[in-house]
């Protein structure tokens, strides 16, 4: 194993500390800025590695980064103080951040056999559509849109500081108009399992592409199981544009309906379909906060989580920056990622089968898992039943005036955004021995759900329903809409 190159003592006006990590196309340094009366200020140093040095294609991409990231004033992206440029080396200079990324996060609590309260994982997915938001808005001094979207959301590149803070980091391979360095035709930029459909087949992007990798991280963050991750670069791309999603409450019961319809904007496969903005999708994500953080502090809450699980990282950290401040000799710096021995699992059916048989029943019995044969039979009884409930939920609504006719029937394009439809949701997990759930979303939601003659709540919404025979009234009214209603037999769990 090679060594790595020994570093200068400093680069311009910074004195180096130590190496942090090295990437494919940079290393990234720990430096200190030394002022008059004893004041200095820990940077982090971002130095394109010397054999890049003389590419133009590989400094014009730095220099782009550069530029962008020190155009979005924002409290949730991480800071760039300056481009520095001596003996021929480009260095980007940023803050200094005390915390870890939300990948060490989720590995630490892996690895503890805990898992991240849902409000602050809300939260944390909030901030970052905040700072994604000032990114995607970037106007130039002219006031010319500059449409910067990142490309590589995942949980490497989203942190968490020790005091609650989010940032988003790394724009390195971000598009942007007056980029110097464009991607060429069939060429992929970013991490496979948080990219968007439209970034796998190289289709152009816009920032619903961004909003779609911020799903990927939110459901791996309150799932504990990554998405999209297979065996190979092509299985995920399969996974990513065709293969069924296994929704969130096939892997954890009971869970928030508030994240649920969250994940199912963030991750629609057609673009149209997902949130129009990172702050669209920061309002849903606020409101759960509140419904699941009742505490209302939950920066505060997830400082204190971040203080409890790394301890011994900030002890590590205290340390060297007091060794910096005294302007002692640094052998080594802690290391940029931690518990990487530690794996999230895939959503593969066998992953959600081996936690659902794992999971216990209020009463303290092991859930019971279908059979093949019996599962076959009880997704085929689901499947007719979603589809001719939602055929005739459809075809009252249209007969009621509430659906206009999609300008492009014939090839299949979608309703207008403003129609009120019910939209098929994935299908329920295993059933209960008395009672099923009946999961209820339209678009737009907020319809009020009457079920029986009896208020239940606006859409969307679980219901519980007494497993039965006879068919049941639902019916669904919103301002502005034709009321719509059907009858179903709830013998199955299901999803209108």
């Amino acid at each position: 194993m090679l060594a790595a190159p020994k570093l200068p003592p400093r680069i311009g006006r910074y004195h180096i500390v130590g190496r942090l990590a090295t990437g494919g196309m940079a290393e990234i340094l720990l430096g200190k800025l030394q002022g008059p009366r004893g004041f200095e200020r820990a940077v982090v140093i971002k130095r394109i590695l010397p054999h890049l040095c003389r590419q133009p294609s590989f400094v014009d991409m730095f220099v782009d980064e550069a530029r962008i990231c020190a155009s979005i004033a924002h409290a949730n992206v991480v800071q760039v103080y300056e481009l520095l440029q001596e003996d021929g080396e480009l260095c980007i200079v940023m803050e200094y951040l005390q915390g870890e990324s939300v990948s060490s996060l989720l590995r630490r609590l892996r690895a503890r056999r805990q898992t991240l309260d849902y409000g602050l994982a809300a939260f944390v997915m909030a901030q970052a559509c905040a700072g994604l938001h000032a990114a995607h808005e970037l106007c130039d001094s002219d006031g010319r849109a500059q449409n910067v979207v990142h490309r590589d959301i995942s949980p490497q590149n989203l942190f968490v500081t020790y005091a609650g803070q989010v940032k988003v980091l790394d724009f390195g391979i971000a598009k942007a108009a007056g980029r110097q360095t464009s991607t060429k035709t069939g060429q992929l930029k970013g991490k496979f399992a948080y990219m968007s459909p439209e970034q796998c087949v190289g289709e152009p992007l816009d920032a619903r592409s961004d909003l779609f990798a911020l799903g990927a991280v939110l459901y791996e963050m309150t799932t504990q199981t990554r998405l999209f991750h297979r065996e190979s670069q092509l299985m995920i791309f399969k996974a990513v544009c065709e293969l069924p999603i296994v929704w969130p409450e096939e892997v954890v019961p009971d869970y928030p309906q508030e994240l649920s319809h969250v994940l199912a904007r963030a991750l629609a496969r057609p673009r149209q379909e997902r949130y129009p903005s990172a702050a669209e999708m920061q309002r849903d994500l606020l409101a759960a906060v509140r419904r699941l953080s009742p505490s209302g502090v939950p920066e505060q809450e997830l400082g204190a989580l971040m203080r409890t699980l790394f301890a011994d990282r900030m002890k590590e950290k205290r340390a060297l920056l007091s060794r910096v401040q005294a302007g002692s000799h640094v052998s080594s710096v802690p290391a940029a990622e931690v518990d990487e021995d530690v794996d999230l699992p895939a959503a593969h059916t066998g992953t959600v089968e081996a936690r659902l048989r794992a999971r216990v029943l209020s009463g303290g019995a092991p859930r019971a898992l279908p059979t093949r044969r019996t599962r076959g039979f009880l997704l085929g009884v689901a499947m007719v039943l979603v589809g001719v409930g939602t055929y005739a939920a459809l075809r009252t609504w249209h007969r009621a005036g509430a659906i206009p006719k999609p300008a492009n029937a014939a090839s299949g394009g979608a309703a207008t955004a403003d129609a009120a439809v019910l939209r098929l949701a994935p299908a329920a997990g295993p059933e209960a021995a008395l009672e099923v759930t009946v999961h209820i979303e339209t678009a737009p939601p907020g319809a009020a759900v009457v079920v029986a003659g009896t208020p239940r709540g606006p859409t969307p919404i679980a219901l519980r329903l007494t497993r039965t025979a006879a068919p049941v009234s639902i019916a669904l009214t919103l301002r502005g809409y034709q009321p719509g209603s059907e009858e179903l037999v709830p013998n199955v769990d299901q999803r209108f």
